[in-house]
């Protein structure tokens, strides 16, 4: 019988159907064992800080990462804590000779927490977390890095768009293409607004040229 499925078929079904169950159970296991609690996330941070070895604390950042997947947008965390995670994982981004394994990680922290809550991104940004992240843009070592450094401040922009644009992030690499008119009073539009350097029209005409 031609629809009947191959044994090869079948085992990767079941594969697939355990796979569910057991990403499924981690979940129920993790807020019947207080994964949304107060408690779990002191205990995590609390790991990450009393730890030096670099395979515990990369550990340790999956551990956080995967916290925040079940935290609930309206769902509160005690800000003296996230304070004291804001200053354990930008120093990681900062650090000259860090692991690019740990600077992913320590910046997917960042984009999950302030995913989960929002509010937590002013904690980041006085923290200067987006410095440190528009750094790993600016230098770009590491493509995976870079590639989290950008969900990161999106998610931080979201919350703090002036303070992302202030330390740079969208300025620093860009250039004027055009004759730049300044910034002083008498070249600005009605002493206030920066003139227009290009006519929109005449780059729509060279487009449909």
């Amino acid at each position: 019988n031609n629809s009947s499925n191959s044994p090869q078929q079948g085992a990767a079904q079941t594969d697939d159907f355990q796979n569910s169950a057991f990403l499924g159970l981690d979940g129920l296991l993790m807020r019947l064992a207080g994964g949304m609690s107060s408690s779990r996330f002191r205990m995590i941070v609390n790991q990450l800080k009393n730890t030096q070895d670099d395979s515990e604390k990369l550990s340790t950042l999956h551990d956080l990462c995967n916290y925040f997947h079940y935290v609930s947008p309206d769902e509160s965390l005690p800000s003296g804590i996230m304070e004291e995670l804001a200053s354990l994982l930008v120093p990681i981004l900062l650090q000259q000779d860090c692991s690019p394994e740990l600077m992913v990680m320590s910046a997917r922290a960042i984009s999950n927490l302030c995913e989960a809550c929002p509010a937590a991104a002013s904690t980041f940004v006085r923290k200067n977390a987006h410095v440190a992240l528009i750094g790993k843009l600016l230098n770009i070592e590491y493509i995976d890095v870079a590639e989290q450094a950008i969900s990161a401040l999106e998610l931080l922009s979201r919350e703090c768009p002036a303070d992302i644009l202030m330390a740079g992030g969208l300025l620093q690499k860009s250039e004027i293409i055009s004759d730049w008119p300044g910034l002083e009073k008498k070249n600005l539009f009605e002493g206030r607004d920066l003139n227009s350097s290009v006519d929109a029209r005449a780059v729509y005409a060279s487009i449909l040229a």
